[in-house]
């Protein structure tokens, strides 16, 4: 049985169809879902599916690689690397959300690719949560408050300068134009 995310996606063939901002992903057993047979998916939404595929395997191990060279240059428990991904990908998020806000088909795109599917596995809430937890459990509580802190005020930081960012580089192209 696939996961129920996946297995929402394939029975929801008009997904490909929608602009992105009019997606929603419902709570299992709402009765928005419908049961379709996944040969009915289209190949818009296959395609859209691969997008998203294709930048969660790049943003993975682009996580890896900072994580461990951030371990290797700065050596102890605070995690740094699990700092650094999220800040950057927060940065870059709302660098590309601003950027890419049509409902174009290739701003949909780049906004499955880079946003949900790079972002999405670059960032990671859930290994900030562990290792803030783990902090705490070994009674490193000043890491452990500067973790989450840290994360949640630089992650708005960054988000925030990054649809700074795209919106004088959007202001910049249009006036180009």
């Amino acid at each position: 049985m696939p996961p129920p995310f996946l297995l929402f996606l394939l029975q929801t063939p008009e997904l490909g169809k929608l602009p992105l901002s009019e997606i929603t992903i419902p709570y299992a057993g709402t009765p928005r879902t419908r049961a379709v047979l996944p040969s009915q998916c289209t190949m818009q939404t296959l395609l859209l599916l691969s997008l998203i595929s294709l930048g969660g395997i790049i943003g993975a191990n682009a996580r890896y690689l900072v994580s461990l060279s951030a371990a290797r240059r700065w050596p102890g428990s605070f995690p740094t690397g699990t700092l650094l991904v999220n800040v950057a990908g927060s940065l870059l998020l709302g660098f590309l959300l601003t950027l890419a806000g049509s409902s174009s088909p290739a701003s949909v795109a780049t906004r499955l690719l880079l946003g949900t599917g790079f972002c999405g596995a670059f960032t990671t809430f859930s290994t900030f949560a562990f290792e803030t937890v783990a902090l705490a459990r070994r009674r490193d509580h000043l890491p452990a408050a500067l973790n989450v802190l840290g994360n949640v005020v630089l992650c708005l930081a960054g988000t925030a300068a990054g649809r700074a960012m795209g919106a004088l580089l959007a202001t910049g192209l249009a006036l180009g134009r």
